[in-house]
């Protein structure tokens, strides 16, 4: 076998890995938004910012964040559907981080939703939340 032959397979069985580990990845980040989505249906704010990551919580104090999701629930309502709208995985020395993107109907309107995640030790910890609707402006 050649010397090129050998580094090709090497390069294949890394993609090969990391494919699998972005599956993962991307699976853990879906699971986090399930919670995030399950502490919000129950305004359970407080738990969310706790176990956010410091980055989100240099973002705004805690109770402007819990003051944000607060609205969020009052004028968009219960999430009535959830579509995905791609995803993005960055591989970074700093750790592994997982985009998820959705548009989301809400009892009172939709809304375009991007959760970040990094991954800790096969947790997801929020780094950022972003929800764009007019119907939240609006209402």
């Amino acid at each position: 076998m050649t010397r090129a032959t050998r580094c090709l397979l090497l390069l294949l069985c890394v993609a090969a890995l990391a494919g699998c580990s972005a599956k993962a990845d991307i699976a853990a980040a879906e699971r986090a938004v399930e919670e995030f989505r399950g502490l919000m249906a129950e305004s359970h704010y407080a738990t969310i910012y706790s176990g956010s990551a410091p980055e989100l919580q240099q973002t705004a104090p805690e109770a402007d964040f819990e003051k944000f999701l607060d609205a969020v629930n009052r004028k968009l309502g219960k999430v009535s559907s959830v579509e995905e709208n791609g995803w993005n995985v960055a591989m970074l020395t700093t750790g592994t981080i997982v985009t998820l993107n959705y548009k989301t109907r809400y009892e009172r309107g939709d809304a375009s939703e991007q959760f970040v995640y990094r991954l800790q030790e096969d947790k997801a910890v929020l780094v950022s939340y972003a929800i764009n609707s007019m119907a939240l402006a609006m209402n």
